[in-house]
C-alpha cells in the first residue's frame, strides 16, 4: 500500500513540476491532491509548490462544458461570467464559479453576451443565426433575431450591443455584419 501510495505521490509531483511554466493552476491542483507525504518527498513537494506559487494562477476554473468554450464575458458589474461553447451551450456563471444558468441552442454557440438589461443573452451561432433568451422567463428558450445567409460560410463570429441597448451588431463568414433591432425589425446588411 505505501509503495503504491509513494508512486502515485511521485507521478503527481513530476506531472506538476512539467506543467509550470504553462498551467502553474493546474500544477498546484496536482499538487494539493499529494497524499500524506513520506519524509523523502517533502523536501521535492515544497520545491514544487514554492516554484508553482511564483507563477500567476487563477482565481476560478470555470468547468462544465463538454466541449470547447468559444466565448466568454464578464457581466458589467463583474459579478456574473457568460460563455458559449461548441456543446450547444451558453452558461451563465456567478462570481463563485458556479453555473446559474444552462441556456441550450440546437448546434454550435461561437459568441454571447449580455443585452441592455443583463437579463437577456444575445448569441451568434455556427450556422450563422442570431438569437435571444429572456432570462425572467422560467425555462428561457431561443428566440430567432436573424439569420446570416452567406453561400460560403455564414458563422458569427463577433457580437456587440449598440450604445442605446435597442440593437446588435453581428460580423460573420458571410462577408457582411447586420445590424439588428432588438425590437424584431429586419436587419441591415453591410458590406
Amino acid at each position: 500500500e505505501s509503495t503504491a501510495a509513494n508512486a502515485r505521490n511521485l507521478a503527481r509531483v513530476a506531472h506538476a513540476r512539467s506543467l509550470f511554466h504553462r498551467d502553474p493552476t493546474l500544477a498546484l491542483m496536482l499538487l494539493r491532491d499529494v497524499e500524506p507525504l513520506a519524509h523523502n518527498l517533502v523536501k521535492e513537494w515544497r520545491a514544487a509548490a514554492m516554484l508553482a506559487l511564483s507563477r500567476p494562477v487563477s482565481r476560478l476554473i470555470l468547468q462544465g462544458h463538454r466541449q470547447t468554450v468559444n466565448h466568454v464575458v464578464l457581466s458589467e458589474d463583474g459579478t456574473r461570467a457568460l460563455t458559449a461553447s461548441l456543446d450547444g451551450t451558453v452558461r451563465l456563471w456567478d462570481a463563485d464559479g458556479r453555473v446559474t444558468t444552462v441556456l441550450q441552442h440546437d448546434g454550435d454557440v461561437r459568441v454571447a453576451i449580455f443585452g441592455p438589461d443583463e437579463d437577456t443573452i444575445l448569441a451568434g451561432t455556427a450556422t450563422g443565426l442570431v438569437v435571444a433568451w429572456d432570462l425572467t422567463l422560467d425555462d428561457p428558450k431561443p428566440q430567432k433575431l436573424g439569420q446570416h445567409s452567406g453561400v460560403s460560410g455564414r458563422t458569427v463570429h463577433s457580437i456587440a450591443l449598440s450604445p442605446s441597448g435597442r440593437h446588435v451588431l453581428t460580423a460573420s463568414d458571410d462577408g457582411t455584419a447586420v445590424l439588428w433591432g432588438l425590437d424584431g425589425g429586419p436587419g441591415i446588411r453591410m458590406r
